[in-house]
């Protein structure tokens, strides 16, 4: 319950590397050790198989978002929920691509007319745009949103 995805790369040479997201507060020294002890005996792994296995590293992101629409407090309600359905989509899944568009989708789905990312949004040091990453790496990041008259 503490692994929330894995993902394993053949990196050639015989090299098999494990990549792990982790659950907040989840202790990585120990689960790394687990892991690996899990899949170093002979008859889980093709013996001539290097594994090592480690944490995913993380770009970070920062979404600063307003929006409008019926000023309702169910909105607010699907908003938050939106929110918490996008950041478990990209943050939760080893070499997902970066994509903002996909949390303004999900406002609008939410019901909101208007959505736009606001100064101090951006993606590991850069503008917050549509980014491919490596494989081994995973997105991890912070929004905040704003409601705005319409």
């Amino acid at each position: 319950s503490e692994i929330i995805d894995a993902r394993a790369l053949n990196e050639g040479n015989l090299d098999v590397y494990v990549y792990l997201i982790l659950a907040a507060g989840a202790n990585p020294t120990s689960i790394i050790n687990s892991v690996t002890a899990a899949l170093s005996p002979k008859d889980a792994r093709p013996l001539s198989d290097n594994i090592t296995v480690a944490v995913a590293t993380a770009k970070t992101y920062t979404l600063n978002v307003s929006y409008s629409g019926a000023d309702t407090t169910d909105l607010a309600t699907a908003v938050s929920n939106a929110v918490k359905k996008y950041q478990s989509w990209q943050d939760e899944h080893i070499g997902q691509p970066f994509n903002p568009d996909m949390l303004k989708a999900y406002m609008y789905q939410a019901g909101c007319t208007v959505v736009t990312f606001t100064s101090g949004s951006e993606f590991d040091g850069g503008p917050a745009v549509y980014t491919e990453i490596d494989p081994e790496e995973c997105c991890k990041g912070t929004i905040t949103v704003t409601a705005v008259s319409a």
